[in-house]
């Protein structure tokens, strides 16, 4: 066995590691997602603000994507929606008194704001998706646009905390987020005293803790962009309750971080409830590709189990990819949507209206059923011990896509994990020495 590696050093390479890393390893996804959320209307913008607002379980990780930004786009889309549905239910408002009072300037004075409105709608739609356009798109400026923008709480409930390093699985394999099984494998070591020449050589022992930190501080050193060592701890969600009791009562969600004491004592065991790993993650593509490593490492007796899985979580989905296809528009294409503004608009006004009184009945409709659904569960969580607070999956890997897009992406993604791999047998082989 080597000896080990000094603290001072150790903490250097990790700052060096943290300083040299990729700043916006979610650029990529962000981007397309966020121009998703402008050009695919209020379906996909409530499919992502409702994956986290009727979430009350365990929390999923997020791999590659800023979902707290996300979620502000989104509600920005939302905003401005409302905002000039509210509109047209004014000028619906003003003609409709215009034809009450027999007043035919009152109704020519409603349509002429609600094509106005119609023009000023699409042009602020298309002005806020131009701005992901692959060219266009500034991480920085979209943060100063949109990351003020503030959060429910149910919401907010429901997203990652920094530092989150507790897992609750609902289902068969733990690694929620990290998307398809590529790979897998484990070997057991014998610790035994050396044979031959160097019989008389005694084993230094080690402990798992020593191994971890000497194979996070190898990875970090080699200071590869988008590289990230964290230490996860895994528990079923039908153990949330168990001798940990991870939650503070059954109106609560299952609590996103483990004490660091606690966590120190599951490094190198085999609890039965709860389990650490490695996770070791590298993300390519502006976060459209990612790599995962789960290891871990067991003493026992005088052998040393190793287990290894790899993951891969794919680009985003071809269907949420509207950005990319959304060419520069030309002057002509623009009058010809401007006129057909003009004339929608007064239709629009009415069927916004619409939209807009069915949209407030749902939020009402809403409201009161998930009270009712929260009630119902804390009563079922009150009388049943096995209730799974797991979580299913992430929404990362909801919306990404089971392979490659193109070559390169595969190409990269094998150099990665060739590298990781390679990186990850040599430091253990050369600790053990």
């Amino acid at each position: 066995m080597t000896d080990p590696i000094p603290e001072e050093l150790q903490q250097a390479a990790i700052r060096q590691a943290e300083q040299a890393a990729h700043q916006h390893d979610d650029a990529e996804v962000i981007r397309l997602l966020g121009g998703q959320a402008f050009l695919g209307g209020l379906v996909f913008r409530r499919r992502i603000l409702h994956f986290f607002h009727k979430n009350y379980d365990a929390v999923a990780p997020e791999f590659g994507l800023d979902v707290r930004l996300l979620i502000q786009i989104c509600l920005a889309g939302e905003q401005l929606q409302r905002r000039y549905r509210l509109v047209f239910a004014a000028t619906s408002l003003l003609m409709l008194l215009g034809y009450l009072l027999d007043i035919p300037a009152l109704i020519v004075l409603g349509a002429l704001v609600a094509a106005g409105a119609n023009v000023s709608r699409a042009n602020a739609a298309s002005r806020h998706a131009q701005g992901f356009r692959r060219g266009n798109f500034n991480y920085a400026a979209c943060v100063q646009q949109y990351g003020r923008h503030p959060i429910p709480k149910r919401i907010e409930d429901a997203l990652p905390v920094p530092g989150q390093n507790l897992i609750l699985y609902r289902g068969f394999i733990p690694f929620i987020g990290a998307g398809i099984q590529e790979s897998g494998w484990s070997f057991n070591c014998a610790l035994n005293a050396p044979r031959g020449e160097n019989a008389k050589q005694s084993v230094t022992p080690f402990t798992a803790t020593e191994l971890y930190a000497h194979i996070k501080t190898a990875l970090q050193a080699m200071q590869l962009p988008g590289l990230r060592c964290m230490d996860p701890v895994f528990v079923h969600g039908t153990q949330a309750r168990g001798p940990e009791d991870l939650c503070s009562g059954p109106w609560q969600r299952p609590a996103q971080v483990i004490a660091a004491a606690r966590l120190a004592q599951c490094l190198g065991t085999s609890e039965r409830h709860m389990r650490h790993y490695l996770c070791v993650q590298i993300a390519d593509w502006g976060g459209e590709i990612i790599t995962t490593y789960y290891v871990r490492f067991v003493l026992r007796g005088n052998g040393l189990y190793v287990e290894f899985n790899r993951y891969f979580l794919g680009p985003v989905e071809d269907s949420y990819r509207k950005v990319d296809k959304l060419a520069k528009i030309r002057w002509q294409e623009r009058l010809q949507r401007w006129l057909a503004a003009c004339v929608l608009g007064p239709f629009m006004a009415f069927v916004a209206t619409l939209l807009l009184l069915v949209d407030e009945l749902s939020r009402f409709a809403e409201a009161f059923s998930m009270d009712r659904y929260v009630r119902e569960r804390a009563e079922h969580i009150e009388y049943s011990a096995s209730y799974n607070f797991g979580a299913g999956t992430s929404l990362r890997e909801a919306l990404s896509a089971p392979t490659w897009r193109h070559y390169f992406q595969r190409s990269d993604e094998d150099f990665n994990r060739k590298l990781i791999e390679r990186k990850l047998l040599d430091e253990l082989a050369d600790f053990l020495e």
